[in-house]
């Protein structure tokens, strides 16, 4: 697959998904109103807008861990004894 096709999909896999949350938080919101208790609600509220604030501040922590963490991996894989993951994995 090319790079622009990657890019494409990559981008077409995040509006998706950003689509089908605002579409299933419409969906579930009336539902959760009209079962839940006031108290219940807002802790259910709570949590999910703070999950939401969590995932805006990230700041680009996960970007930066996943090379880094990429790195670790592959300088142990290169560093170990021939034979050593596949007779110990």
């Amino acid at each position: 697959m090319s790079v622009s096709r990657r890019i494409l999909f990559g981008a077409a896999a995040s509006w998706f998904s950003r689509g089908l949350t605002i579409l299933l938080g419409l969906v579930l919101l009336p539902v959760l109103f009209r079962h839940l208790p006031k108290e219940e609600l807002g802790v259910w509220l709570l949590l999910g807008q703070s999950w939401a604030a969590m995932g805006i501040l990230d700041l680009g922590i996960g970007v930066t861990l996943t090379p880094i963490s990429q790195n670790a991996v592959d300088g142990f894989i290169t560093s170990c004894p021939r034979g050593f993951l596949s007779s110990h994995g």
